[in-house]
């Protein structure tokens, strides 16, 4: 989100956009080896599949979403900090919500 802020209000200078772009791998490379794990963790025997289905689906909807912000929405890097913030409250709240979702009473039930 941060990287995001950034890209929005910063002025738009190499050094802004490597610094930018700099932050958002760091942000990645914590966030994917976190939800790699989680997402094995219930299917240790189907590890292979589970990779290339996720892996898969990863790209697919990066370029069903990707193509039209492209397209029709994202023209000045103002524009792309801005979908880069979206995107991380987006991604903020889904973590909530399983989070939430995992500590409801009614998972903690069927667990018994």
């Amino acid at each position: 989100m941060l990287s995001g802020i950034l890209m929005s209000l910063g002025p738009f200078t190499v050094s802004m956009l490597m610094g930018t772009f700099t932050l958002r791998a760091v942000a990645w490379g914590i966030l994917f080896p976190c939800s790699i794990n989680l997402l094995l963790a219930p299917h240790r025997g189907q590890a292979g599949t589970i990779s290339a289905l996720s892996g898969a689906t990863q790209m697919g909807l990066s370029a069903l979403l990707i193509g039209p912000l492209v397209a029709y929405w994202i023209h000045e890097p103002a524009d792309l900090g801005v979908a880069c913030i979206i995107g991380a409250l987006i991604i903020i709240t889904v973590a909530l919500l399983l989070v939430c979702y995992a500590r409801s009473p009614r998972q903690l039930a069927s667990q018994a």
